[in-house]
This record gives C-alpha cells, structure tokens and sequence, in this order.
C-alpha cells in the first residue's frame, strides 16, 4: 500500500476466527497510527467502532483497504 501520511484507520473482521493483523499492518505502512477496530458480522449494522472514528473525527479522509 503506498504511503499516504494518514493517522486514523477503521479495521472490521466479520468473525473471532479472522484477525485485524494483514489489515493492520497495510494501514500501518500507510502512515496510520490510531486504529480503531471490531469483529463483528455482517448481520447487524451496529458498528460502535465505526460510530466512535466518525465521530471523533468529522471532516477527516479515512483511508480505507479491503482484504482478500
């Protein structure tokens, strides 16, 4: 992932079975530095993490990476 100077990243895994680690790593040779994070399903559309990062950081760019 090419370095983009960002600070703040939201990572979500759907399952206690998966990790954070691959998506962490990415967005830490981003340049981030603050991750906010969550396992947590498809199935429902709670997101506290995600609410939290929107939250405390309105008018920010949030990069974002999509694992396969």
């Amino acid at each position: 992932m090419k370095q983009t100077g960002c600070t703040v990243a939201y990572i979500r895994v759907l399952s206690e079975g998966q990790n954070t680690a691959r998506q962490r790593k990415a967005l830490k040779a981003a340049g981030c530095t603050v991750f906010y994070e969550e396992e947590i399903s498809d199935s429902t559309m709670e997101r506290p993490q995600l609410k939290r990062l929107l939250k405390e950081r309105k008018r920010q760019i949030i990069p974002t990476y999509q694992s396969r």
